[in-house]
């Protein structure tokens, strides 16, 4: 058999060839695996491309209907602190909306409908910008007009012939009830007020097993009761109250807070830690200087002045707390209107959910002659900070993420609907003051 010469060079590597096929397989590779990381880093730059040149007009409108869109429009929110190696994440799931919590574990048994994540664990977040839509509307010239987006985000938890289609058995899985006490109210709809009286049923009875505060989560072995808490079921509680008479539901919102003034609130400066935990001697967690901490107190304390009955013995109490907070918070202030993620860094990265929320409330004191004249420029600078971190659609920026878990606070900043929502209420009440200041300068006429 005679070899043939030209077979020999067929049978050859072309090793140029598959160099340059390697080369081209690496670079597609590189491109999705970076790609994955660059991806998200553009778009944020792209989005806050003219951040801060809103006018006052179209500050106010863009704000409002982006929130709006944010309740007809629910999406899930990245719980995952990673910036890099994003491809890897997605594919290990750790990038999942329940990546982190908690109680992963739990939240997973949780009977649910295929896809409903809004269903497990992330109603606060919505729930708090639903809060900050009411404020607005309330205090809009139709406040009907906002109906039904609210309705939209309700329907998401709600089962008409059921009540809810979970039953609650943490804190955040109850936020939702904060914007059904109010469509109750406001539409008369008896499904509403079934699932109010579920949400309420939740935390009565879990009261009554144990006549200690809250826990954030009701199935946690150490019951661990958050500063978040007060500003989810206390709103809720006290508006529940009002929409039925319900004085149980009163006593305990405000036994929730007395309870974290005496155990979780730093005697030295006012201002919250994390949490605390009654089954290791009401031992305080984490810091005293979380800046959205301090605003879920504020919340919790501003919903406590607007709903608690005007004779009940404990609201001058109350009121007092409010005005130490506010004056806490005052000091703690920036000199460009922020607040920091930590109240007592200076060099603390800002976060616009704190700041929104802790301006808000400063609003809400003066809107209620809570507080003096002299939050009046601290309520001028952090608005003007807010809309300097405002995108041109109406996004509230450099927000810092939700915890990942106990005392672990996120390294993200970008927006969320807990600033969004504070933001929300903030130019409602803003507004506000405006026209009764307007109103006020105007000369009246002897006729």
């Amino acid at each position: 058999m005679t070899n043939d010469p030209t077979s020999a060079r067929h049978r050859r590597v072309n090793w140029k060839s598959l160099g340059w096929t390697l080369f081209a397989l690496l670079l597609i590779f590189n491109l999705i695996f970076f790609g994955f990381d660059a991806y998200p880093i553009v778009e944020r730059k792209w989005q806050r491309i003219g951040i801060g040149t809103l006018d006052e007009k179209q500050f106010g409108q863009k704000v409002v209907e982006r929130s709006v869109g944010m309740l007809w429009h629910p999406h899930p929110f990245r719980i995952n602190d990673e910036s890099r190696y994003l491809l890897f994440e997605h594919l290990s799931g750790d990038m999942d909306v329940h990546a982190g919590r908690l109680d992963p574990e739990g939240a997973a048994q949780m009977p649910l409908p295929d896809s409903d994540w809004l269903l497990r664990d992330d109603t606060s977040p919505l729930g708090i910008l639903a809060l900050g839509v009411i404020y607005y509307a309330e205090r809009s010239p139709d406040p009907s007009k906002f109906t039904p987006a609210l309705e939209s985000y309700v329907a998401h938890f709600l089962d008409e012939e059921k009540g809810l289609k979970v039953k609650p058995t943490n804190v955040e899985q109850t936020c939702q009830g904060i914007a059904l006490t109010y469509l109750a109210a406001a539409t008369g709809k008896p499904e509403y007020r079934r699932a109010c009286d579920e949400i309420a049923q939740f935390y009565l009875e879990s009261f009554r097993q144990t006549q200690q505060a809250i826990p954030y989560a009701v199935w946690d072995t150490d019951r661990f009761v958050l500063v978040d808490t007060l500003g989810m079921m206390g709103p809720f509680l006290l508006r529940y109250a009002a929409l039925t008479g319900n004085t149980e539901a009163i006593d305990l919102a405000v036994f929730q807070m007395e309870q974290y003034f005496e155990h979780g609130v730093n005697q030295i400066n006012d201002l919250p830690f994390h949490g605390y935990n009654p089954n290791r001697g009401n031992c305080p967690i984490g810091v005293a200087t979380w800046g959205r901490g301090s605003g879920w107190l504020a919340l919790g304390l501003q919903e406590m002045a607007r709903w608690l009955p005007q004779d009940h013995p404990k609201r001058e109490a109350m009121l007092a707390h409010y005005r130490n907070l506010a004056e806490a918070l005052r000091i703690k202030q920036r000199a460009d209107g922020t607040w920091g993620n930590m109240l007592s860094l200076a060099v603390a990265q800002v976060d616009s959910s704190a700041t929104a929320m802790i301006c808000n409330f400063f609003l809400y004191g003066r809107e209620a002659g809570i507080l003096g004249p002299e939050f009046d420029r601290p309520i001028e600078l952090a608005y003007e900070a807010l809309q300097k971190n405002t995108r041109t659609d109406g996004t509230l920026d450099f927000c810092q993420g939700p915890p990942i878990s106990m005392n672990q606070h996120s390294k993200r900043w970008a927006p969320n609907r807990y600033g969004q929502g504070a933001l929300t209420s903030c130019i409602g009440l803003m507004q506000q003051r405006e026209r009764q200041a307007k109103t006020s300068e105007t000369p009246k006429h002897n006729n």
